[in-house]
């Protein structure tokens, strides 16, 4: 816990899935290609960010409130959500 800065990293997994809750549903609304386009250049530059300061430790060594697992979960949904609206028609 002392080695690297969790506090920190789980508050930017917090913030990238507080993030992806309010932006995935605004662009469903209007997914033309350009939103499309912009969300996934925010959302890289966001999880680049957040990615950053994660050491990618082995499960055994993370400590109890850790949130990258849980935030790559919403992630993976969320590019899911997108591309079933966006390639389904």
């Amino acid at each position: 816990n002392g080695a690297w800065p969790f506090e920190e990293i789980n508050r930017r997994y917090a913030t990238h899935q507080q993030w992806l809750e309010k932006s995935v549903p605004a662009l469903l609304r209007h997914p033309t290609a350009t939103a499309v386009a912009e969300w996934l250049h925010q959302e890289r530059v966001a999880w680049r960010r957040v990615f950053s300061l994660d050491p990618l430790l082995p499960r055994s060594l993370w400590p109890p409130d850790y949130r990258g697992e849980q935030v790559l979960a919403a992630r993976r949904r969320a590019f899911a959500q997108i591309g079933a609206e966006v390639f389904s028609g």
